[in-house]
């Protein structure tokens, strides 16, 4: 394998609700516990990173890694409409600031797929008021912490959202509605707009960007239904997206391919015997 070049940054990836624990004021804690949840089991603690920070950044600068990408957790920050915590600025601070002296280049996911319970209660990201909200939040955070975040990333995976919480049902709210599907797409993008121009007002510079899902879709045999139902997730899943796109950088995951397939319960079907 050839050398990574001159300044490549090699590294790895968290979301708050993964890792820290305890986050109890978000959709996705609602979502694990609700009756009948698609959830596996609850976060719990999870690896309760919220207080052991420090020794998982060690650990990661000890294997060579160079940078790592860590989300806030919205609603730590905010725990009521209007009402910011201190304390957990502070702290968000501090694990930026420990990233930094363990010589690992910051990341900063703004909004990995959980909300504050208020906002969801209030219809999520389709609530009127969703993007002013998070604008505000995304302001707040980069009057306090954008001199710590040298990459900023709005959203995480927009379309998965999307896809899974208002067409598949699988994620928060579990909406089954491609209205609705269609609708919170537009919002998101939307709200990454809002996202930039907090970033920009804030401290510090952060180069700014989107972190995407770009899945290689294709429609799973020549026939008309499979074909219009792939055209239909390329365009509101990556088309929409990509057009007219702001930032200074687009971040791309990319997981599998998809075999488009509007006959299976999955919307997919699997790979051919011996394929990926």
């Amino acid at each position: 394998m050839r050398d990574f070049p001159e300044g490549f940054l090699f590294g790895t990836s968290t979301a708050a609700h993964q890792v820290e624990g305890g986050n109890v004021g978000n959709d996705w804690w609602a979502w694990e516990h609700a009756p009948g949840t698609p959830a596996v089991e609850p976060s719990g603690d999870a690896i309760d990173q919220y207080h052991r920070y420090e020794e998982d950044f060690g650990l990661l600068a000890s294997l060579g890694h160079h940078a790592h990408r860590v989300s806030l957790e919205w609603s730590r920050i905010e725990p009521a409409p209007g009402e910011w915590s201190a304390g957990a600025l502070e702290h968000y601070r501090r694990v930026l600031g420990s990233l930094a002296d363990h010589g690992l280049t910051a990341f900063v996911t703004l909004n990995h797929f959980t909300l504050p319970n208020w906002l969801a209660q209030r219809g999520s990201w389709l609530a009127p008021d969703a993007v002013e909200r998070f604008e505000r939040y995304c302001e707040r955070v980069a009057s306090h912490l954008g001199d710590l975040m040298p990459y900023a990333c709005t959203i995480n995976e927009p379309q998965i959202v999307s896809l899974f919480g208002y067409l598949h049902g699988d994620f928060p709210p579990g909406a089954r509605n491609p209205p609705k599907w269609q609708r919170v797409t537009r919002r998101f993008v939307e709200a990454h707009e809002a996202a930039l121009r907090a970033l920009r007002g804030g401290r510090g510079a952060p180069q700014a960007g989107i972190c995407l899902q770009m899945p290689a879709f294709e429609p799973a045999r020549d026939e008309p239904a499979c074909v219009a139902r792939y055209e239909e997730l390329r365009r509101e899943m990556v088309e929409v997206y990509l057009e007219g796109l702001q930032g200074d950088y687009v971040g791309v995951q990319y997981y599998s391919r998809m075999r488009v397939d509007p006959a299976a319960a999955s919307g997919f079907a699997p790979a051919p015997p011996g394929d990926r």
